[in-house]
């Protein structure tokens, strides 16, 4: 579930139930082992400029297990900030804290008390974006385990190297078209933390064609907020914000998109129309 607060900030809360069974693994009383995983989380999202963007997350999970050693709860917090460099490079920086307190989990030093951790971990990295269909993302990790187990505390040091690539049609075209045969809701929706501008801004546009006006706005700010310089994607955003009755929102979005590609007269004519519009609304 998305509300956005303004063009620039959206809030966010999501829940999800995960059950799972082992095929092998024992409890005490020989039962084959389930657990069951109960997630929910408060998500911010704001564009503070053209090229800097952040968001916060802040999550809860429970998991419930017939082993009782598998019984646990984790709060932590998860802030993510993106800058763009120019020249394809975007670099990131996050830092996740987390605290995980077992219900049963006894320490080998000391049976009388319950295991806890603390897990710090932070994260810097680069993206480089080659066209619209190729990009490669270098991070890395330190994380560090704070835990009153003296087996469990560690330090960790890591480098990911990893690719995306995009298949399909060019959304950035000069005809702004897209395949329709893309059934979002069927293909379990996008992963809208590592889905690629294309595929979001196509969403948008998929979801403008299904009348979901705030579907392709949340899809469309997305896109945006990783780069504002997407023309078809602040379009988009405008159609959704003047379908939504929020004409002043959609005029920013398509005089920014204007800017972008001042000889788009079709554009031109429509602000003029729609500033004609709030004119009359205020007198």
């Amino acid at each position: 579930m998305n509300w956005l607060a303004s063009s620039k900030t959206l809030y966010s809360f999501e829940y999800h139930y995960i059950k799972r069974s082992y095929t092998g693994m024992l409890t005490l009383f020989l039962e084959k082992q389930k657990d069951s995983f109960n997630f929910s989380a408060l998500g911010w999202t704001h564009q503070f400029s053209q090229t800097t963007t952040a968001s916060a997350k802040l999550g809860f999970i429970n998991s419930a297990s017939n082993n009782r050693f598998y019984n646990f709860k984790r709060q932590f917090i998860d802030l993510f900030l993106t800058h763009q460099l120019g020249d394809g490079f975007r670099a990131e920086a996050g830092e996740t804290i987390s605290t995980l307190h077992f219900s049963s989990r006894t320490l080998t030093n000391d049976p009388s008390t319950i295991r806890s951790d603390i897990i710090s971990t932070l994260m810097i990295g680069v993206k480089k974006a080659f066209n619209e269909y190729i990009a490669a993302d270098l991070r890395y990790y330190f994380q560090k385990d704070f835990s009153n187990e003296p087996l469990r505390n560690f330090n960790s040091h890591s480098f990911k190297l990893g690719f995306e690539f995009a298949l399909g049609r060019n959304v950035y075209s000069n005809t702004n078209r897209y395949s329709n045969e893309t059934d979002l809701e069927n293909n379990s929706g996008i992963n809208k933390q590592s889905a690629t501008i294309e595929q979001l801004t196509n969403a948008g546009y998929q979801y403008l064609l299904k009348s979901d006006y705030e579907k392709s706005l949340e899809f469309s700010l997305k896109a945006l907020a990783i780069n504002n310089n997407i023309e078809q994607a602040h379009i988009n955003a405008g159609i959704a914000f003047y379908k939504l009755g929020k004409k002043n929102l959609a005029a920013e979005q398509w005089k920014t998109a204007l800017e972008l590609n001042p000889h788009n007269e079709k554009l031109r004519l429509l602000i003029e129309k729609l500033e004609s519009e709030i004119n009359q609304a205020k007198n």
